[in-house]
């Protein structure tokens, strides 16, 4: 137990130290990609990551950068791939947040800037590359693992949609964290009797993803 606590301290030490050092609102895509990594070296368990929720300006300059990156690659003088990095280096910190704690899936979800509809829209950008896609699915296949942070997935017909299509794209890392995404929208399908997109998603998943699939604990065939 002490071992424990000394190592909660020492990993809540090293989260205090960066905080002072990060500048998310810079507009350096350099210095942004620095900070991303510092995070995502630190967010490593849910203690972590709800310490830093705490610290909501952080977190918000986060969802903000999603909403903005977009916007910032298309003005920017700097090499669009760099933008991209930042874009796909930013939507995997959240990821991770959400993969630890529900807490962070919440903040999305209720966030005022529409990070979700954003997330959409680079979903179907042909500037946007397959990593900016791949990881912006994990994002959404992490806020589907409860049922209350994928009610604005559900919700949203044209995202669901396109995470269907995103089923058929040449790009495995693509393909496989939408058919993770569905899968999982899928499990929570009696949670979403009234709303007919999910029995659309089911469809979707017994015709166009092959063979028997593991759905919601049974095994279906197409």
């Amino acid at each position: 137990m002490a071992t424990e606590a000394k190592r909660r301290r020492v990993e809540g030490s090293s989260l205090s130290k960066i905080l002072p050092s990060l500048d998310l609102t810079s507009p350096s895509p350099y210095v942004l990609l620095d900070c991303h990594i510092l995070l995502k070296k630190v967010l490593i368990n849910r203690e972590l990551v709800e310490q830093f929720l705490i610290h909501q300006r952080h977190f918000q300059q986060l969802l903000n950068l999603v909403c903005s990156c977009s916007e910032r690659q298309a003005l920017s003088d700097d090499d669009k791939t760099t933008w991209q990095s930042v874009t796909k280096e930013c939507l995997s910190v959240l990821a991770n947040c959400c993969h630890f704690s529900i807490a962070a899936c919440q903040e999305i979800k209720k966030s005022a800037n529409g990070v979700i509809q954003h997330i959409g829209k680079m979903l179907v950008d042909t500037q946007q590359s397959d990593l900016v896609k791949s990881t912006a699915l994990r994002l959404l296949g992490n806020m589907c693992e409860h049922k209350e942070t994928a009610v604005p997935i559900v919700q949203t017909p044209a995202l669901l949609d396109t995470i269907c299509a995103a089923c058929q794209q040449v790009s495995p890392d693509v393909r496989r964290n939408a058919i993770r995404a569905i899968r999982l929208l899928v499990s929570l399908s009696n949670s979403f009797a009234k709303v007919g997109n999910i029995f659309n998603a089911v469809y979707f998943l017994k015709a166009h993803c092959g063979g028997s699939q593991k759905i919601g604990g049974t095994l279906t065939k197409k």
